[in-house]
């Protein structure tokens, strides 16, 4: 999709871990991104939710991504 090929200005993102065993899950980070379509975050995963997984998922007027990834446990 776009947003996966490309920076898209005004793109909706969000950030949230989620815990393996327990299903729990926590917003980190959610904003829009600027004219240049980037967005620059810094975070705390909370130490509980090491081995689960980070979600980072994007949505723009003419589409949606997500990337999964996996938060090493401590």
């Amino acid at each position: 999709g776009e947003i996966l090929n490309g920076r898209v200005a005004g793109a909706s993102v969000a950030i949230k871990a989620v815990a393996g065993a327990a299903a729990r899950e926590v917003s980190l980070f959610e904003v829009i991104t600027d004219e240049a379509g980037m967005v620059r975050a810094g975070l705390d995963i909370p130490r509980d939710f090491g081995g689960g997984t980070l979600v980072i998922s994007a949505r723009g007027p003419r589409g949606s991504d997500e990337m999964v990834l996996e938060i090493g446990k401590p």
